[in-house]
């Protein structure tokens, strides 16, 4: 394992991202519901470091204050003031420049590793390995590679008939037969930092942009003697960085097939793997089925047994065991085992479901505690209310729970029976073993045992011509 005494890592996370075209900066733009530089910063954290800085540029102040909020998700201690530092590139002048704006902040000995902020895929094991083989060849300098079907717009790694490397040569500068070399610069590097700093004031930006480039620093390493190597440690998906919102959904779609993946070796089956979007933070027991366009997110937590049917949308929630959810949206809600859900069913956030409970097909849910066995089938509304066990919802009944300056709270005692299309004018308290009659307005408490009827005289007439 690296001595911790010895690795600082710099991130570089400075750029304007014009090509996301967005007010958002790049690396706040989300992916499977975290933001790019999140899952980043969230690798960099398994590892045993001295230092981490992160440099800043566009919208510093917005980007500063997002990442301290992940201090409980990422670890407090990899936000500790001796170890996490922001750097500010005042101008964006290209990596060399960014690189600069860290070096206050970085020892003048030991290693440091660079990388850029919209690489989310990268593995701490890859990153562990090219510290150490740097190390091992007492190299100055070692360029992380990656062998890729397609290298187009990549730096070309090119090497001696040995295998020795020689240099990184940009697209645009490469020949035809360079152009055809797969093994590509992933801009992650490891570097000595005794020779860094040095190198990093002879880069001079003699390019069309008139920049700093960090790859120059290589160039320098290889003219003034220092041995550079390159090592092809990373896999192809490891490498991709996000440019634009294509690469955003590229990147996307492979986070969450290795989330999915995850889930299926404990045991959560998926209908479609490809077509299930499920939340980093998601705990789902073994022996749940996902059918395809299912969205879950959050903190949400499913028990086993459960099966959640396609399109469904569940937010920060917890379900128990042995539940069943058919096409409903629910959010911040609680869900005991044995409830069965839907289709086309609402939860919204407070809502509380007892065991065995229904909740069916066009009801809506808010705030609101649903007793064990209860059915509220279709076409219902129930909101700020507490209904106990063994109750019926007839079709079309509703609590009328605002009053047109506050919401008002409705009690449902056990055993009751509510009938179609009732309406309850809450602050209203309905009794045990109540029955109340379909198509009444009920703005008074019932007692216990009662039956509860509201409704006008029908009177027959015989129709006119």
């Amino acid at each position: 394992m690296a001595d911790k005494r010895n690795l600082n890592i710099i991130v570089l996370a400075a750029g304007l991202g014009t090509r996301m075209k967005s007010r958002t900066p790049k690396v706040l733009h989300k992916i499977c519901e975290k933001p790019i530089l999140w899952w980043v910063l969230r690798t960099l954290s398994s590892l045993r470091m001295s230092k981490t800085v992160v440099v800043l540029g566009h919208r510093i102040e917005e980007v500063r204050d997002e990442i301290l909020n992940w201090k409980e998700e990422i670890g407090a201690s990899f936000f500790s003031r001796n170890v996490f530092k922001i750097a500010r590139q005042k101008k964006q002048l290209g990596s060399g420049s960014a690189l600069k704006s860290a070096s206050a902040l970085i020892p003048k000995k030991g290693y440091s590793i660079v990388i850029s902020g919209d690489v989310p895929l990268i593995k701490t094991d890859t990153l562990r390995k090219l510290l150490n083989e740097h190390k091992r060849t007492f190299s100055s300098a070692t360029v992380l590679s990656a062998s890729v079907e397609s290298p187009f717009g990549y730096g070309r790694i090119v090497r001696s008939i040995n295998g020795e490397f020689i240099k990184i040569v940009e697209e645009k500068d490469a020949s035809p037969d360079e152009r055809k070399i797969i093994e590509v610069n992933s801009g992650i590097y490891c570097f000595s930092n005794d020779v860094l700093w040095n190198a990093l004031k002879e880069i001079k930006p003699l390019n069309k942009k008139n920049e700093y480039y960090l790859t120059d620093v290589v160039g320098i390493f290889k003219k003034n003697g220092e041995r550079v190597s390159a090592v092809s440690f990373a896999g192809p998906d490891e490498i991709l960085g996000i440019n634009d919102r294509y690469d955003l959904s590229k990147v996307e779609k492979i986070l969450r097939l290795k989330i999915n993946g995850a889930l299926a070796k404990n045991g959560v089956t998926f209908i479609d793997p490809e077509n299930a979007y499920i939340g980093p933070d998601v705990k789902i027991g073994n022996d749940t089925a996902i059918y395809p366009n299912v969205f879950i997110k959050g903190s949400t937590i499913i028990g086993s047994d459960c099966v959640i049917g396609s399109g469904c949308y569940i937010s920060n929630s917890r379900i128990g065991e042995n539940v069943k959810i058919r096409c409903s949206y629910i959010y911040e809600s609680k869900i005991e085992s044995g409830v069965k859900i839907g289709p086309f069913a609402h939860l919204r956030p407070g809502t509380v479901v007892k065991r065995n409970a229904r909740i069916g097909n066009f009801t809506e849910i808010k705030k609101s505690y649903i007793g064990e066995e209860t059915k509220v089938s279709h076409l219902a509304y129930i909101g700020d209310a507490h209904l106990e066990k063994n109750i019926n919802i007839g079709a079309g009944a509703i609590t009328c729970n605002f009053d047109g300056k506050m919401k008002r709270e409705t009690f449902i005692g056990k055993d009751s029976f509510v009938g179609s299309n009732v309406n309850l004018i809450a602050p209203v308290k309905i009794g045990r073993k109540v029955l109340i009659g379909a198509g009444s307005t009920i703005t008074k408490d019932v007692a216990d045992g009662m039956l509860a009827v509201e409704r006008g005289r029908q009177v027959n007439k015989a129709r006119r011509k």
